[in-house]
């Protein structure tokens, strides 16, 4: 993806955590393939609902662990990811906007843990670029 906007910094807004609550992926698939998207999570970060030109991106980074079969042929082959998707604005009857986004979960041979003190955890944070 080429940038459409050359910036010289970015500012931190907001930043959370999502937990994966479900096992999502497949351990013995072959092949990376999205396993689980989620839609609309709400940074809580206000923003102005009209006439703005602001830009806004999420980065994701990953904690907690997965499980995989033990018996692996290749430890290689297993393979997990999350790549946020879209950033967007959802303006409110009354009230500001809110800064939302999307994100796809990634798996080759593991899945996400669900639960437990290791479990799969969607570290985000939300900046404006200035």
């Amino acid at each position: 993806m080429i940038a459409s906007k050359v910036t010289g910094s970015k500012v931190l807004k907001k930043s959370g955590q999502y937990k994966m609550t479900g096992a999502y992926g497949s351990m013995g698939r072959n092949t990376l393939e999205v396993d689980f998207t989620k839609v609309g999570i709400d940074t809580g970060y206000t923003s102005s609902s009209w006439g703005t030109n602001k830009t806004y991106v999420v980065e994701c980074t990953l904690s907690g662990g997965v499980e995989a079969y033990t018996s692996q042929p290749d430890w290689r082959l297993v393979q997990w990811g999350v790549e946020t998707s879209r950033v967007y604005s959802i303006t409110r009857w009354s009230g500001g906007a809110t800064i939302f986004f999307d994100f796809d979960w990634y798996t080759r041979r593991c899945r996400a843990r669900a639960s437990g003190g290791d479990q799969t955890k969607i570290n985000w944070k939300l900046y404006e670029l200035i």
